[in-house]
């Protein structure tokens, strides 16, 4: 089993990264509570439950959970939505009879997008959008640019007004551009 970190300290295996990734580019809001989990933590969980703790919810005995082998998630309910609606395609269903809301397991024979043409493309990986050429990150970037602009503009008008010596937020625009890509290169390689 190769897991594989998928960002917010969690983990999955490899096969489960890539179609969390895939279905994450297809608009899976992907807010993870749990996945990968070591058999001590899972044992923890289940005395909770066992034991009829508060804040414990169901958990399997260890050595009997799919999060011990990284193809398990819990998940937010806006996740867990999508996830009912469109994750079967992905391979991520709740296992039959499962009344969970929020347990969803990764099923590679489900999976419609295992296939190499069916992978997301790099572009799609980085976020680029209806063709654009502009990955989001850096519209998003040019977005934060302007809008620091526009906000020291009103500053320097603002203390114009009430006669203050001018602000000026000094922004280094090329070092705020490479610590979005080396993030996002740091997120790519995950």
């Amino acid at each position: 089993m190769t897991l594989k970190a998928i960002g917010g300290g969690f983990q999955l295996e490899q096969g489960a990264a890539l179609s969390r990734l895939r279905a994450w580019t297809a608009g899976c809001p992907w807010v993870i509570t749990t996945a990968y989990r070591d058999r001590a933590y899972q044992q923890r969980l289940y005395d909770g439950w066992i034991a009829r703790l508060p804040g414990y919810n169901f958990a399997l005995p260890p050595g009997t959970s799919k999060h011990e082998l990284g193809l398990a998630v819990d998940v937010d309910w806006t996740t867990a939505q999508w996830l009912v609606t469109h994750g079967a395609e992905y391979g991520w269903a709740r296992p039959k009879g499962w009344t969970e809301w929020w347990h969803f397991e990764y099923f590679i024979n489900e999976d419609k997008h295992t296939k190499e043409t069916d992978m997301a493309t790099p572009q799609e990986l980085w976020g680029y959008k209806n063709g654009s050429g502009t990955p989001d990150a850096l519209q998003r970037l040019a977005n934060a640019e302007m809008h620091a602009r526009e906000a020291n503009a009103k500053i320097d008008a603002l203390a114009k007004s009430i006669k203050v010596p001018t602000v000026n937020v000094s922004i280094d625009y090329a070092k705020l551009a490479k610590a979005v890509n080396d993030d996002a290169a740091r997120r790519m390689a995950q």
